[in-house]
């Protein structure tokens, strides 16, 4: 977890650990249309100076439910419907232990915007690959919203709204 160092506005130090988080979250575009390992395109801090803070995932159904007269209840099934993914997180000035000024380089939000003009889905077809642990999500970036959350601080907030078709049923 990066920590936010009052002395220098918009920076963050990154303390390394051995400690594997189940659950981690790490987003990536997939390029050849299978599995592959996160590389440099991964939304990360040591790539985009993001930090990711939450997710949210939402599966449904798609069903009916007819009420009839006698207090009969019938339920009707259709399938599955879309997933809806909500990242959430922070973009950033610079690293505290990078010796570049700001000035000489790219904001967290200005990487995380051509990350998303690089693999929005009106560009890249192909799913973007959300692991959460060793789960791994299929799923399309469709909207992006980023907003300056801290101006003294240089921070940004940003959520990337994306969906996921079903998975295949295995019954």
């Amino acid at each position: 977890m990066p920590l936010l160092i009052a002395e220098k506005p918009g920076s963050v130090v990154e303390v390394q650990t051995d400690v594997n988080v189940p659950g981690a979250l790490v987003v990536y575009p997939d390029k050849s249309g299978g599995e592959q390992e996160a590389g440099s395109d991964a939304l990360t801090f040591s790539e985009h100076l993001v930090i990711l803070t939450g997710m949210s995932y939402k599966q449904q159904t798609s069903q009916q439910i007819l009420h009839t007269i006698g207090q009969r209840i019938y339920l009707y099934v259709f399938g599955d419907r879309i997933s809806a993914l909500l990242i959430n997180g922070l973009c950033v000035a610079n690293r505290c232990d990078d010796g570049d000024t700001a000035a000489d380089r790219a904001h967290g939000v200005e990487k995380l915007l051509a990350w998303w003009n690089k693999y929005k889905l009106s560009v890249h077809k192909k799913p973007i690959i959300v692991m959460i642990g060793n789960t791994a999500l299929r799923a399309y970036a469709a909207d992006l919203t980023v907003e300056m959350v801290d101006p003294a601080m240089n921070i940004w907030r940003f959520t990337l709204e994306m969906f996921a078709a079903p998975e295949e049923s295995t019954s």
